[in-house]
């Protein structure tokens, strides 16, 4: 009877459903409130069969939630791989599901405060152990205890507007706190925040903080803001917390010979970078530029005795610098870093021992398959040229192009030439995309170290791999780099951001002054100002460029300028012919045209989450359908100079100060 029952029981298991992973992973989820379900499928349903399965619930991990009618959130913990939550109003009260989402770093809960929910988040208790927190907003709820967020370290951002918290002894504990938001609450005593040392930023009302208080607090270098917001006017902006750059060891690049050599340094970068140099997009761009470099290492041959350069030469540097950036692209991601655009595969060809070259590049060229540039090194100079040079539209001849050391003594147009310049020639036909051509660096600080052809003020770019100056052209003459740093009187009660940015941009000739000694940064940016900038940004400014408007003109200062920008397509004018070139450019046209100059110059990719970079700014809605993915992308890319108030201000104007540090931005990315 026994060993009936075992066989039946054997059985009987044997007919059981097998449970696999993948049989799991797409198993629905039950998800009770439907107002959270319908903002959940907006997010996470990817196969768009209206069910939320268990395999999107552990792939989403920023989460956009816009339904006042949603009060239930305890479907999250299906989630474990959350790291952002962002609402823009809600009816919820129990947040204490989010104890469970331990990878959570920016949590906004903000109610509207329209709302006629007037209950809101009393208990943050479930917040406590989520110690990767680094911006918390609780705006507009009923918060009055604050003691557990005492143990958020990590805490940059906290937001605590209209609550009703008294106490803030616990918010000293808060050692990485850089903004807190503590207007309309019954406080009275502030000073316990006086030994947040890298609280820079901190928002009261303006009638419950004593002027001996604020004092004590802007001592110990706290700006404090009002209400009525009643700083100076430059504070209207909030300044960038740079990180650390890393300390990126460009001495071992020329011990990489090969993919191997290249992924273990590679390692050994992304591994000591930290998690907020991981997040940072300017540091990812040097780890970007560093892998650029590791690569043409790999990829290189030297081309002594070889002058003229075809397909067959380089075909086997084209698959090693294919295989090589598939490699460190992986290195980089499974590192923890994000790449927001593709590693340029870049081949190298060197003649070191040359002071002088002359090397033709063959039309055969353009049976080259995934190269982005091909660099070529002589004794002081390089050069890089673009591959799209090849393009068969581009290319019927041969480009032969010329370099020299020349002499020195040269003096022309009060550009002192008395230490070494260089030349550069072509042949019959000028490249159509510009080289990057990289002279050695004289003594001096780098930042202000610019690059001259003939009496032409260039700019220019330090490259930390090649110890060199890096600039675009596609003009001959002779160059040389000098320093060009300018001193303005204005601009000396500005941020250190924006003093930086005015000082390197004005050194690099793409902002002007006003005068000798003055720059105006308050003045605003008109259309024409920013279309000249912007070429000079990217070395496409021509002199001899024109342009068919009816309002400009030949006699205009900025004649050149406009037509250079309509040339390259970065700004267009309106159906009646007109520029409009003194009109004020608006800050959301002005933050589209510099995403799309990025995106067209670099190949970046827009974010597939815009409404999640658009919800950080109160007035998203504003922000018109056209140009909604370019201020998402911009806001990504760290290009936007973020506002006290929070609000974008799509329709407003720019200051010449403001756009002085986002083209800064733009400068740096450039590289």
């Amino acid at each position: 009877m026994k060993k009936k029952l075992s066989s039946i029981l054997v059985i009987a298991l044997l007919l059981q459903p097998i449970i696999t992973k993948a049989t799991y992973d797409n198993v629905a989820l039950k998800i009770d409130d439907k107002f959270l379900l319908n903002e959940l499928l907006q997010n996470a349903d990817k196969n768009k069969n209206g069910l939320i399965e268990v395999k999107e619930a552990n792939s989403l991990t920023k989460l956009y939630l816009d339904s006042i009618n949603i009060t239930d959130i305890s479907a999250l913990s299906h989630f474990p791989n959350l790291t952002t939550i962002i609402t823009e109003r809600h009816s919820i009260a129990d947040i204490s599901t989010l104890a469970n989402l331990p990878n959570l770093t920016y949590v906004d809960l903000k109610n509207d405060s329209k709302s006629s929910f007037k209950k809101g988040i009393e208990d943050v208790t479930p917040l406590a152990n989520l110690t990767e927190l680094t911006y918390v907003n609780l705006n507009n709820n009923n918060v009055s205890d604050v003691t557990p967020l005492a143990s958020l370290t990590n805490l940059k951002n906290l937001m605590l507007e209209d609550n009703n918290v008294s106490d803030i002894k616990p918010l000293r504990y808060l050692k990485d706190l850089t903004v807190l938001n503590l207007k309309n609450n019954p406080i009275y005593d502030y000073l316990p925040l006086g030994n947040l040392k890298k609280l820079s930023r901190l928002y009261v009302d303006k009638d419950k903080i004593s002027d001996i208080d604020k004092q004590i607090l802007k001592d110990a270098g706290i700006n404090v803001y009002s209400v009525a917001l009643e700083l100076e006017k430059e504070s209207e902006f909030l300044e960038s917390i740079p990180v650390d750059n890393p300390n990126l060891p460009y001495n071992k690049l020329e011990d990489i010979n090969n993919k191997d050599d290249a992924v273990y340094v590679m390692e050994d970068i992304v591994y000591n970078l930290t998690d907020v140099q991981k997040e940072d997009v300017y540091i990812t761009e040097l780890v970007t530029n560093y892998a650029e470099e590791a690569i043409m290492q790999v990829a290189s041959k030297s081309i002594q005795n070889q002058p003229v350069i075809n397909y067959d030469f380089i075909v086997d540097l084209e698959k090693e610098a294919n295989v090589t950036a598939d490699a460190l692209t992986k290195t980089i991601e499974d590192g923890g870093v994000a790449l927001n655009r593709e590693i340029e595969r870049n081949i190298l060809l060197t003649s070191k021992e040359a002071a002088n070259a002359t090397l033709t590049l063959d039309t055969t060229l353009t049976q080259s398959q995934g190269v982005d540039n091909l660099r070529v090194e002589t004794k002081d100079v390089n050069f890089e040229v673009d591959m799209d040079n090849f393009k068969e539209e581009y290319s019927a001849q041969p480009l032969e192009i010329k370099v020299n050391t020349n002499g020195v003594g040269m003096q022309n147009n009060n550009i002192d030439y008395s230490k070494t310049s260089y030349s550069l020639s072509f042949g019959s036909v000028a490249p159509k995309k510009p080289l990057t051509v990289a002279l050695p660096t004289p003594f001096g600080n780098t930042d202000y170290l610019a690059a001259y052809q003939n009496s032409n003020l260039l700019g220019g770019t330090y490259n930390p791999a090649t110890n060199k100056i890096e600039f675009k052209t596609n003009l001959e003459g002779e160059f040389i780099v000098q320093s060009n740093q300018q001193d303005f009187t204005d601009i000396a009660n500005k941020s250190q951001e924006m003093q930086e940015a005015i000082n390197i941009l004005t050194a690099k000739g793409i902002m002007d002054g006003k005068s000798a000694s003055e720059f105006g940064p308050d003045a605003p940016v008109t259309r024409a100002e920013m279309a000249t900038m912007l070429v000079k940004t990217i070395y496409a400014y021509d002199a001899t460029a024109r342009s068919n408007f009816l309002d400009v003109f030949e006699a205009d200062w900025f004649f050149a300028g406009v037509g250079s920008a309509t040339n390259e397509n970065i700004m267009k004018g309106y159906d009646n012919n007109t520029f409009k070139p003194n009109d004020l450019i608006l800050k959301g046209e002005a933050i589209s045209v510099i995403s799309r100059v990025l995106q067209n110059e670099k190949s970046y990719s827009i974010p597939s989450d815009i409404e999640y970079y658009l919800a950080q700014y109160v007035d998203s809605s504003d922000i018109p359908n056209w140009a909604k993915a370019d201020i998402a992308f911009a806001t990504r890319e760290n290009l936007i100079v973020k506002r006290t108030d929070g609000m974008f201000h799509p329709n407003g104007t720019l200051t010449r100060g403001e756009v002085a540090i986002i083209l800064k931005k733009l400068f740096d990315r450039l590289v």
